[in-house]
C-alpha cells in the first residue's frame, strides 16, 4: 500500500462593475416640461431643444465576491487479488456574496425606458466527496463515488456515481457510467429584486416580433437543478500512432431555471398572468420571473479520433479530429 497524498488549496476573487447610460435616457418629468413649455415637440422637428436639458445619465454598480477552501487525500485502503483499492477523500468550502446597485432615480422609476430595484444575497456552501476505483478483474475495475452538498440559504443533497471500466486488450477500452447530478440556484437567480427592459419576443398569436416591456425578478422558491447522466464509450488505439473513440452521453434534467421572456410568451397558455395583452391581443407587457419550467433530455454521440507521426527533419506532427451530434 503507496503512501497517502494530499493536496490543500484555496482562492478568491472581485468582480466590480459599473454601468453608466451616458445618452438616450431622460426622465419623465424633465420630458413632460419640456412638453408644456413648447421646447419639445413629439409629433415632429425641435429646434428648440437642449437635449442635456431633459437627459439624465444612469449608473448601475454590480459587486461579485467568492471565496473557497478544499482539501483532498488520495491513496489506497487496501490490496486485492487483481490490485489496490484507491481512494479519494475531499471536502470544501465556499462563501459568496453579491450586490446590483442603481442610482436612486432610476430606482425610482422616473427614467423613461429602464428600472429596476437594488438586490444583494450571500450565501456559504460546503461539500464533502469521496471515491473508489475496486480492481474486479486485472481487466474490470469498478467506480464508486458521491458528493455532498449543502447550502446555508438553500438546503442539502447528495449525488451519487457508478463507473465502470473493463480493458479486454491492451489496445481497447470500454467504459461506461452513470449518476446524478444538482445545481442549485445562483445568488441572483434568487435575490434579484425587479428590473425593468425592453426585450423583443417573437408573438405567435400575431406572428411578429415585437418590443415590449419586461419586468424580470429572482425567485426565492426556486428549487434546485437535478440530472440523470449516462455515458457509454470506447477507446481503440488501431495502431502506436492512431487512435479513435467514440462516447454516447444521455442527460435528463430537472427543474431547469430559466427567466427568458420568449418562453413565457410560447407558454402563455401555462402562464396565463405572466403575458398581459390588451383587447386587440397585443402584448403589453411580460412578467419574466426565474422559475423551475420543466425537464429536459438531451443526448449526444462524441467521436475524436487523432494520428502522430514523426520525421527526422522537419519534427513531429499531429493531427486530432473531434465532432459531436446533438
Amino acid at each position: 500500500v503507496r503512501d497517502w497524498e494530499w493536496e490543500l488549496g484555496g482562492g478568491g476573487g472581485k468582480i466590480d462593475t459599473k454601468i453608466k447610460g451616458v445618452n438616450g435616457y431622460a426622465t419623465e418629468e424633465a420630458v413632460q416640461e419640456a412638453i408644456l413649455d413648447g421646447s419639445l415637440n413629439v409629433y415632429g422637428d425641435s429646434p428648440n431643444l437642449d437635449k442635456d436639458d431633459i437627459s439624465y445619465r444612469t449608473q448601475r454598480d454590480g459587486d461579485s465576491e467568492l471565496y473557497y477552501a478544499d482539501f483532498k487525500v488520495t491513496g489506497d485502503v487496501l490490496t486485492l487479488k487483481h490490485g489496490p483499492v484507491s481512494a479519494a477523500f475531499g471536502a470544501g468550502y465556499r462563501d459568496e456574496e453579491f450586490s446590483d446597485e442603481f442610482d436612486s432615480v432610476t430606482e425610482s422609476g422616473a427614467v423613461l425606458g429602464v428600472g429596476g430595484i437594488s438586490s444583494d444575497g450571500d450565501r456559504d456552501s460546503k461539500s464533502a466527496f469521496a471515491e473508489f476505483t475496486i480492481p474486479v478483474l486485472s481487466s474490470l475495475e469498478f467506480q464508486l463515488a458521491g458528493r455532498y452538498d449543502d447550502y446555508s440559504d438553500f438546503g442539502s443533497d447528495f449525488n451519487p456515481k457508478l463507473g465502470l471500466r473493463w480493458q479486454p486488450m491492451d489496445n481497447l477500452l470500454f467504459r461506461a457510467s452513470a449518476g446524478t447530478g444538482f445545481k442549485a440556484p445562483t445568488l441572483q437567480e434568487l435575490y434579484t429584486k425587479e428590473i425593468f427592459s425592453f426585450e423583443s419576443v417573437y408573438d405567435p398569436e400575431n406572428e411578429e416580433v415585437v418590443e415590449v416591456p419586461t419586468f424580470s425578478r429572482g425567485n426565492k422558491q426556486l428549487d434546485a437543478e437535478e440530472s440523470d447522466n449516462y455515458g457509454l464509450g470506447v477507446v481503440w488505439d488501431v495502431t502506436s500512432d492512431w487512435d479513435v473513440s467514440v462516447d454516447w452521453w444521455r442527460i435528463k434534467n430537472d427543474d431547469t431555471v430559466t427567466n427568458n421572456p420568449q418562453f413565457y410568451v410560447n407558454n402563455s397558455n401555462l402562464f396565463p398572468e405572466n403575458v398581459v395583452r390588451d383587447d386587440e391581443g397585443n402584448i403589453v407587457f411580460i412578467e419574466s420571473p426565474f422559475q423551475n419550467v420543466a425537464s429536459q433530455k438531451i443526448w449526444g454521440i462524441d467521436v475524436e479520433t487523432g494520428m502522430d507521426w514523426m520525421t527526422e527533419r522537419s519534427g513531429d506532427f499531429g493531427l486530432d479530429i473531434a465532432a459531436t451530434y446533438l
